[in-house]
């Protein structure tokens, strides 16, 4: 099964937008068998997109975005992501925003959807200064990355309610300054 991504999303209608267009590709036949996945960066653990009262969108607001119900302007009803989840985060953000996902994903459950796919790719752990335009150097290095990122994955993938799985599955990979070394380091700690 093919999968269309849709990376780094960070305003909640975005979301309704990308669910129109898939809608509309299905129409079209453009997208016959591909599934999607919506993703946001969540800088210091929060979702950017901030309310008129000040707070952030929460990991329920993004669920109900992503997978809640919608229609477009004749009725019909506008696909849910097939996947849901983090990217471009740092890694000790990750494992409670998979916690987050995971006590939220049945909330918005629809009547007939599948259960979703939790995507996990975490950032190399690095901060980005946009005023001096550099990287810092990451926390952990490529080994301790891996095996982070692998042990909230499989966390993840256990997540249950009333003996049955939330999660499809869980894709996982790296982002942002994950390198090669990092990769490699999470498929050893996957394997082992």
């Amino acid at each position: 099964m093919e999968w269309i991504a849709f990376e780094t999303i960070p305003v909640l209608t975005e979301y309704t937008a990308i669910r129109r267009a898939m809608a509309g590709l299905q129409k079209a036949g453009r997208a016959t068998g591909k599934r999607f996945w919506i993703t946001s960066a969540f800088p210091d653990g929060v979702h950017p997109q901030i309310g008129e009262d000040g707070s952030h969108a929460t990991v329920a607001d993004v669920l109900v975005a992503a997978r809640g119900e919608a229609r477009d302007d004749d009725g019909a009803d506008l696909p849910a992501a097939d996947g849901v989840g983090a990217n471009c985060t740092n890694p000790r953000f990750v494992d409670a925003l998979s916690k987050e996902f995971g006590e939220a994903v049945l909330s918005v459950k629809q009547e007939g959807q599948d259960k979703p796919t939790l995507v996990l790719y975490p950032d190399g752990g690095s901060v980005y200064d946009v005023v001096t335009r550099t990287w810092s150097t990451g926390s952990l290095d490529s080994t301790s990355w891996g095996k982070q990122v692998a042990e909230i994955a499989r966390r993840a993938e256990e997540v249950q309610v009333d003996g049955q799985a939330v999660w499809e599955g869980v894709i996982v990979g790296g982002c942002c300054k994950a390198g090669f070394d990092e990769i490699r380091a999470l498929r050893t700690a996957l394997d082992g």
